[in-house]
């Protein structure tokens, strides 16, 4: 039975000679190890602290302790930016419980092998302007987390400003349901996703 607590096997080679067989015909071999190489320690992303204490504790130390719901357009830039979603560039221009708009600069850095943006970055964008609606929206009530994400790709792109706005279907006790629209510089319809919320009341 193999043991998964041995060190891992990286080299073989033949006893003696490279050559030996054993009486049952069976070549034998001498087996070394060696321990596996350390991985090299990941460098921390500069959100990377941030997002250890937590976005709302973050919210408390350095937006003076408003709440979520209450961040201006150019605050919610400064918190996603921090995270994950930073790596789209996302700049938040309008933030209310009806609509959320923001824009993002297109770069290589979510292109996907083909030179085109990776469908994941509007997959990104569309779960960002909904939830971020869909709290603020919700508000002191208590919290939002999606619990699905369906994004369809429309047209491709490489370059430019996207655009996304994000409307509100459906606003119950329990859930919610946001529409997310991406387009182009020239309001070409690029992907739209539609995003479904669970609400979380204190």
């Amino acid at each position: 039975m193999l043991d998964i607590t041995a060190p891992v096997l990286t080299d073989a080679k033949l006893s003696d000679n490279n050559e030996t067989v054993s009486q049952s015909g069976v070549l034998a071999v001498e087996v070394t190890s060696r321990s596996p190489r350390p991985l090299p320690a990941e460098q921390p992303g500069p959100g990377a602290n941030l997002f250890q204490r937590g976005v709302l504790m973050y919210v408390v130390e350095t937006l003076g302790g408003r709440p979520f719901h209450e961040l201006t357009p150019q605050e919610f830039t400064q918190v996603t930016g921090a995270g994950f979603a930073g790596t789209v560039g996302l700049e938040f221009t309008e933030v209310t419980g009806d609509r959320v708009c923001a824009h993002w600069p297109v770069s290589p850095a979510i292109h996907q092998a083909h030179g085109i943006v990776h469908g994941g970055a509007y997959s990104t964008v569309v779960e960002s302007l909904a939830s971020v609606g869909a709290a603020v929206w919700f508000g002191p009530e208590g919290r939002v987390v999606g619990v699905n994400n369906n994004t369809d790709f429309l047209r491709s792109s490489s370059e430019g400003t996207h655009y996304g706005e994000a409307i509100p279907l459906h606003r119950g006790r329990s859930q919610q349901l946001w529409q997310v629209a991406i387009t182009d510089d020239r309001r070409n319809l690029l992907a739209r996703g539609q995003v479904r919320l669970q609400n979380l009341a204190d």
